[in-house]
């Protein structure tokens, strides 16, 4: 047990225990926090952390409270110290992290603030600027600003906190159970949404030709290509180049990895340029599902353009999608990654998710809450946790290629750092590569840094899956440490 003593009129104290909650599950122990008008002297029990108190003549890690109105004003500062950004409201902060004075470690920074600040996203609920899908842009974020997009943060501070304990009270009560599975030194969750699964097919073909006459939108022309390409296949007897199950199975399979593929299931086209245009119920499809099931590999819904904020649709796509599949479905995508924070989670928990892989951005790569762990997201209307887990999305086939530009070269290189990144800091990452990407002509280098970063991966030692098993993993986690209690 690792007792926390909080300053009695600390204003976020809510925000706090959240914070702590989420400390308790990565370091494998249980936190217990006393308001500082309930301490007395004569208590036996040692203080581990003291939250914006200042009793220097005790030995323990003390870590100052700074305003919160300027935490939640977004009025910011950050300093690169030793490779750590700090994140603080300070003007005059020291370039040093924290100092050691006997038994007592003094950080210099509000770490609670910052890891809440982060996680919660409370910019994006300060900064009401919203980009060409409604959402709130990878170009906005104070961390692209500071140059700090591409560090897990909040995994840093948690590892400033667990040194300072293990240096300070020789602390052996660090749970012993590793955080991922077979003592794996980090994670990796393979994820492909499914939103163009043919080049050319005759169905999807007819359906977009005839949304686009209904509702007097274009699409058409395409319709007709995709028609034709399908025909002038079917004579050749040619393979479909964006049709690319099999293919990701067989390249996961050699290394023992697995993944999930993310179905859209909307049976009603409101926009071809944003919604997808096959059905769930195209054989294909089916029997492709079906296979998926039956080697092993997982299936998701990937939720439709207006699905984020309307629960009923994201119900229907649910079900829609679980009669096809025969099972429940327990993770979703959201298209374009569209979601409003807390309203969409919520929503995604009511409809019977678990895990939820949309936490990223369309156009930068890193990390948007600033954690490689899965989380609860912070609900700021009920001041506790929405039980959702999210697995943040960190790197994206399209972001890498068409908004940054990348070659393969370059692509492979950036993927390495991260994702040595992510191992230094025992971390977690959702990997996202599109079913088309593989065709070599339309998407040329994309599918060659895929099976480099896999490569990467087996030879670093990761533990790679489907985010169903590593969601499953956490929730078991969350479990066992909430039983310590």
């Amino acid at each position: 047990m690792i007792n926390v003593l909080i300053k009695k009129e600390l204003k976020n104290i809510n925000e706090i225990k959240y914070i702590l909650e989420i400390f308790s599950v990565i370091l494998g122990v249980p936190f217990n926090e006393k308001n500082e008008g309930s301490y007395k002297e004569k208590d036996k029990e040692v203080t581990h952390i003291f939250y914006g108190i200042n009793k220097r003549d005790k030995q323990g890690i003390y870590i100052p409270d700074e305003d919160y109105d300027l935490w939640r004003e977004g009025d910011l500062k950050c300093f690169l110290v030793e490779g750590i950004p700090v994140l603080t409201t300070k003007k005059d902060f020291q370039n040093k992290i924290y100092f050691r004075d006997e038994g007592k470690f003094v950080f210099n920074f509000d770490i609670f603030s910052a890891c809440f600040f982060l996680l919660s996203r409370q910019e994006e609920r300060i900064d009401k600027r919203r980009d060409k899908w409604k959402l709130f842009s990878g170009h906005y974020t104070l961390q692209k600003e500071f140059g700090i997009l591409q560090y897990p943060i909040v995994n840093q501070y948690i590892f400033l906190i667990k040194k300072a304990l293990q240096e300070i009270f020789d602390e052996k009560q660090f749970s012993k159970s590793s955080l991922w599975k077979d003592n794996k030194k980090f994670s990796v969750a393979l994820v492909h949404d499914i939103d163009q699964p043919f080049k050319g097919d005759l169905q999807s073909g007819l359906n977009l030709i005839k949304c686009s006459l209904n509702l007097k939108l274009k699409g058409a022309k395409q319709g007709l290509k995709m028609i034709l390409k399908d025909l002038s296949r079917s004579l050749k007897r040619d393979k479909d180049p964006y049709f690319n199950f099999d293919r990701y199975m067989e390249l996961e399979n050699q290394y023992g990895f697995r993944s999930s593929f993310n179905f859209t299931a909307c049976e009603r086209i409101e926009n071809p340029s944003c919604d997808t245009t096959y059905s769930i119920y195209h054989p294909k499809i089916i029997n492709a599902i079906r296979s998926i099931k039956q080697r092993g590999w997982e299936v998701g819904l990937h939720g439709s353009y207006q699905s984020f904020l309307n629960k009923e649709r994201l119900l229907e796509e649910k079900t829609l999608l679980e009669d096809v599949y025969g099972d429940k479905i327990i993770g979703i995508s959201q298209h374009y990654l569209r979601v409003e924070h807390e309203k969409t989670w919520k929503i995604q928990q009511e409809c019977g998710f678990l895990y939820d892989t949309s936490l990223g951005y369309n156009e930068e790569i890193g990390f948007r809450a600033g954690i490689a762990f899965p989380y609860f997201p912070y609900s700021f209307l009920q001041s506790k946790t929405i039980p959702i887990l999210l697995l943040p999305l960190v790197i994206m086939d399209g972001v890498l290629f068409q908004e940054k530009g990348l070659n393969p070269d370059k692509a492979i290189e950036l993927c390495k750092k991260l994702l040595f990144r992510i191992k230094e800091n025992n971390g977690f990452a959702v990997i996202l590569w599109h079913l088309r990407v593989l065709d070599e002509k339309d998407f040329p280098g994309w599918g060659k840094v895929y099976a480099e970063v896999l490569d990467f991966l087996y030879k670093e030692d990761a533990w790679v899956t489907n985010p169903g098993e590593i969601a499953m993993w956490w929730l078991n986690r969350i479990q066992f440490i909430n039983n310590k209690n």
